[in-house]
């Protein structure tokens, strides 16, 4: 900031520029000639000391003449004066006038006056004189006196001195200027090497105005990288595991593909940090591009890849977990006599179908009006504070952004209310209860991460530091609540506590059938009971046995036929007043066929 005041209006001047926030440590104020020490003294402030300390590190650029040989003797001539040489009608001068060192503009007023006399010396009046003046050309108090045909100080010579203004040893009661350089057209900026005191009192020198940029540390980066690749690795250490173990009993009946579909979704979704932490520090503009798409083209890929990598993952994970709960949801909690199975492919087309949707949502954004990165320029009061690059987008962008968001929370409220329904079935089958636990970690770090985006877009740091958050908790929290828990039930329990799971399950199935043939018959309808299997068999089986009917109603039931899926596996001894109706654990592995579904 380049400052040209008076004395008397100064510090005021700097005290309301420190309140705006434009004056202090991180900027840079030149003051002129018209700037001097006395700035600070008693009788222009109320506050000396304090003014001092306000001042200190001021660099004060003037004109001088005061390294000239010309300067040292006009010094020389002033010391040695005497107000006897000074008599006149205008002022009086005493022997104080001489005693201090002249002011450097007065080696300027001395040589102006030299040029008029020697301009009219000859006694030339109007246009001559004012001719001769222009042709003035010596070696003067202030250096070479040359002037232009405007009549101005040739600018060749003219010299200029850099001061550095501090407070001084004594307690910080009074100023000292250091000499920090000088300047020339002739011979440029000549600094002494004298180290520079700041605004502040600091010697670390502030930002330059193209530097000054809100780039992501690169500490916080590479740590950023190393939690996201760790996080990577255990999911990596998971799927040996689901593979390793995919025998099981307890992996079977979990369904593997959707847990390695859940492992997959979630990895997608963490790479999205490696994007997102990509700023311009790394790229340099394209030469002739203005702010906008195109500008820095790397990084408008990294801020498309950040939401297709984040989305696509979130609903690769999460709609595995909904999918796979909503099967043994379907499968336990029905209350039909024939439900039909329902094939593989059928439930891995729900899955793909979210996809499908958030795919198609992207690629028309990406198409009609993708992301891109700009620089943000912060100004006060048309200073150049701050320089910030995000992601940005326009109206029609917004607009694709609130799909996205708004699809993403319905999944999650779906996958809630889902795990309402399952809240009774035993985690073997459906781990209802982890996976609550992990949408309900999803719900409260995406609310996190829309709050903290408001407050801190602005803040490069913060905002990667709400990504980070949003992201890695969200899925590493997935992928622990899931696995974990299985992986300690299996080390544990073996194979052993799925006899007490299936039990629970027919009993949460037999629930549900007669609640529903309550609500629907008024209590009249059949109602279902538990039943001892053949010899041989290892599952409990549901019996269904005729409630009493009303006096009008028709006592006689006909047969039911069992359907080709019960036939197949042996189960639904059908029979005129009876239906036999059982729950396996078929039902629940990942074979694609529901055999015997209630």
């Amino acid at each position: 900031m380049v400052a040209v005041v008076f004395d008397v209006d100064a510090v005021a001047l700097f005290r309301e520029a420190q309140v705006e926030g434009i004056y202090g440590p991180g900027f840079v104020w030149i003051t002129a000639d018209a700037t001097t020490t006395s700035a600070v003294e008693d009788g222009l402030v109320d506050d000396p000391a304090g003014s001092r300390a306000l001042v200190e590190g001021l660099l004060n650029f003037y004109v001088s003449s005061s390294g000239s040989d010309g300067f040292v003797r006009f010094k020389e001539a002033w010391a040695s004066a005497q107000p006897s040489d000074c008599e006149n009608s205008v002022f009086a001068a005493d022997a104080s006038l001489f005693s201090a060192e002249p002011f450097h503009v007065a080696a300027f007023a001395y040589d102006c006056m030299v040029a008029v006399a020697v301009a009219v010396s000859n006694s030339t009046r109007g246009a001559a004189a004012y001719t001769a003046f222009l042709a003035t050309d010596f070696d003067g108090a202030s250096g070479k006196v040359s002037l232009d045909v405007n009549g101005d100080r040739d600018t060749e010579s003219v010299s200029f001195v850099l001061d550095n203004w501090r407070r001084s040893d004594d307690g910080g009661q009074g100023l000292s200027i250091v000499r920090a350089g000088t300047f020339s057209l002739a011979a440029g900026l000549q600094l002494t090497g004298e180290p520079l005191i700041w605004l502040g009192g600091g010697e670390e020198k502030p930002l330059d105005l193209a530097d000054a940029a809100s780039f992501l540390p690169l500490g916080l980066v590479y740590a950023f990288y190393s939690v996201t690749g760790a996080g990577v690795a255990f999911a990596f250490c998971c799927a040996v595991w689901l593979f390793a173990k995919r025998a099981t009993r307890l992996v079977k009946v979990s369904q593997p593909a959707f847990l390695m579909a859940v492992l997959i979704g979630s990895v997608v979704s963490m790479c999205s940090i490696f994007p997102a932490m990509l700023d311009n520090q790394f790229f340099e503009p394209v030469e002739g591009v203005q702010e906008g798409p195109g500008r820095f083209p790397p990084l408008d890929v990294a801020c498309n890849a950040q939401v297709w990598l984040y989305s696509l993952g979130f609903l690769c994970s999460v709609g595995s977990l909904l999918i796979k709960l909503w099967r043994i949801t379907r499968i336990v909690t029905n209350t039909k006599v024939v439900l039909p199975p329902l094939p593989a492919w059928q439930l891995y087309g729900r899955v793909g179908a979210l996809l499908g949707v958030q795919l198609v949502v992207l690629v028309t954004w990406a198409v009609t009006s993708p992301l891109y990165y700009a620089v943000v320029v912060d100004k006060v009061h048309g200073v150049t504070v701050d320089r910030r690059g995000s992601c940005q987008t326009d109206g029609v962008g917004m607009v694709f952004l609130a799909i996205t968001v708004i699809f993403v929370l319905s999944v999650l409220v779906y996958g809630n209310w889902l795990c309402y329904r399952a809240r009774e079935i035993p985690v073997q089958y459906a781990e209802s209860k982890y996976i609550a636990f992990a949408l309900a970690n999803h719900l409260q770090t995406k609310s996190f991460a829309v709050l903290a985006v408001i407050f801190t877009v602005d803040v490069p740091t913060v905002l990667a530091i709400v990504k980070f958050i949003a992201v890695i908790v969200s899925d590493l929290g997935t992928i622990a609540l899931v696995f974990i828990p299985k992986m300690v039930l299996l080390h544990h329990e073996g194979s052993t506590g799925m006899v007490g799971a299936r039990e629970k399950l027919t009993q949460v199935a037999i629930r549900a059938w007669n609640k529903a043939g309550e609500e629907g018959t008024g209590g009249a309808g059949p109602r279902v009971t538990t039943d001892t299997r053949p010899t041989g068999s290892s599952s409990p089986s549901l019996r269904q046995q005729p409630r009493p009917l009303a006096p009008s109603t028709n006592t006689a039931t006909a047969p039911v036929a069992a359907s080709a899926s019960e036939q197949q596996h042996g189960g639904g001894a059908l029979c005129s007043d009876a239906v036999s109706i059982e729950v396996e654990e078929t039902d629940c592995e990942s074979d694609g066929v529901e055999s015997s579904e209630v």
